[in-house]
């Protein structure tokens, strides 16, 4: 069930000066190009330096910490970064009781999950924090959350595949959501942005089942002896496993480059 819609600082208890990010663990000097300059980016959208050069002398310090999302109870696509003010949805699976979380989904282009860094990108996350994730969070607190996996069931037979298809999930979300948008937008301007934003990024609905497919598996890590592989997380460095008998610890391996067709330079 997708709850709600709050500050990490608020869901996950995310301390200040915390960056969390996708995969297993990773120290900063072997994390590539990519998610570099998304934690620097995360830094300077925190207003914890003002360029990319006082970013990388507080995480090289110590004074910023780097941290797995899945250390948090978070997943998130790409680069997969959290910090404390990003608003993150809040995915509870009622019968274990435990929680997920994931970021709002900030659409293709110049976007932090892919490593971009200028200041479009920070704008954008400063809009999503002051104005998107408060009216989604009011709306899906009026109408009492809303059930991922019926709306999940309904998109697979339609197409999606709940990654890099997300059109119909995306569709069906918007759909369920807006009239209590309607009800709890305290303008008609905000809520008009809100749905130009949905409804112009077929890729909006990729983060809430990122959360659902963590909340799920998750209760399994406290099960002793069981070899259910509960987790599976990359960065641009390594791939990591966790298996549900053996609780947080993680298998990781390098990464390979995948082998395919390639648009020529």
């Amino acid at each position: 069930m997708l709850l709600d819609c709050v500050p990490a600082r608020e869901a996950l208890g995310l301390a200040e000066r915390t960056v969390l990010h996708s995969g297993p663990p990773l120290a900063w000097e072997r994390a590539c190009s990519p998610v570099q300059t998304a934690i620097l980016c995360a830094i300077r959208y925190e207003g914890w330096a003002r360029d990319d050069a006082g970013a990388a002398r507080l995480v090289e310090s110590g004074a910023v910490k780097l941290a797995p999302c899945h250390h948090s109870g978070a997943a998130g696509p790409m680069t997969g970064m959290v910090t404390a003010s990003m608003p993150v949805f809040v995915v509870e699976n009622r019968p274990r009781g435990n929680r997920a979380f994931a970021t709002i989904n900030e659409g293709l282009g110049k976007v932090l999950r892919f490593g971009a860094n200028d200041e479009s990108v920070v704008t954008r996350l400063r809009w999503l924090a002051a104005e998107i994730g408060p009216l989604l969070g009011a709306a899906l607190r009026a109408a009492g959350g809303l059930d991922l996996r019926a709306l999940m069931a309904q998109a697979l037979r339609m197409g999606d595949e709940m990654h890099q298809r997300n059109v119909a999930a995306s569709s069906l979300f918007a759909r369920a959501l807006m009239p209590h948008l309607a009800r709890t937008a305290p303008d008609t301007a905000a809520l008009a942005r809100l749905a130009d934003f949905i409804g112009g990024n077929d890729q909006f609905f990729l983060n809430l089942a990122m959360a659902a497919a963590k909340v799920a598996p998750d209760p399994c890590l406290d099960v002793a002896g069981t070899t259910m592989v509960a987790t599976m997380a990359r960065t641009g460095t390594d791939f990591g496993i966790r298996v549900a008998g053996l609780g947080p610890r993680w298998f990781t391996a390098p990464v390979n480059t995948p082998e395919g067709l390639y648009f020529a330079p």
